[in-house]
């Protein structure tokens, strides 16, 4: 019960209670509709995973089968893919509108850096299931791209190395980006979705009046 009063779950409830002025509700729209879509990439993702091997030899094939034979296996695969690019002009347009409403701005700025990291961790998310098909394309992309992180300062070559799984593109690179993409991304990106409804339930409450 004490958490029913205090804190994030109080929030949410006075915010719930409260009437949203004009102003405020394409923010609330914006972040219901980041909410939603986050959420049925989950779901799709999961029912995804429950069919999809992330091994060179047989992930051509794992597609086909959800294509082909699973039930409804092409519509949970459209949903996800469409549902992962509708996610980042949406993210796109919420910094916008954080940005052109001046979000970005002293007590508010919180709200505004979590729609950033929400945007990256989108983007992130999105070209990883990219590679998971795995072809041609997919291969030289991501050879490519950890070239790119090799060459940054510091730890990128460290980092590549990781990624990669070895010296040379293989198996195993594939294997993590399965893993950062269907584990590691989305508990991250989940953290950060959390965190930018509470900062954004408390300017909602503030804002219509209510006790900060």
């Amino acid at each position: 019960m004490r958490a029913l009063r205090h804190g994030m779950f109080h929030t949410l409830w006075v915010v719930l209670r409260s009437p949203v002025r004009p102003e405020q509700r394409t923010e609330l729209l914006l972040g219901i509709g980041i909410l939603l879509l986050f959420l049925l990439q989950v779901a799709t993702g999961i029912l995804l995973a429950l069919f999809y091997q992330p091994s060179p030899a047989t992930v051509a094939e794992s597609v086909q089968l959800i294509m082909r034979d699973v039930d409804w296996g092409w519509l949970v695969r459209g949903l996800h893919h469409w549902t992962a690019n509708a996610l980042l002009p949406l993210c796109a347009l919420q910094i916008v509108w954080l940005l052109a409403s001046g979000s970005y701005r002293g007590r508010s700025s919180s709200g505004w850096y979590l729609g950033l990291l929400v945007l990256g961790l989108s983007i992130l998310l999105a070209y990883s299931g990219e590679l998971l098909v795995w072809d041609d394309r997919a291969f030289w992309r991501i050879t490519l791209a950890l070239q790119q992180v090799e060459s940054a300062p510091f730890f990128g070559g460290w980092l590549a190395h990781v990624l990669r799984g070895g010296d040379e593109v293989n198996a195993t690179t594939l294997s993590r980006v399965f893993t950062l993409h269907s584990l590691l991304l989305p508990w991250v990106l989940w953290l950060v979705v959390v965190g930018e409804g509470w900062f954004l339930a408390r300017r909602l409450r503030e804002r219509a009046g209510g006790v900060a």
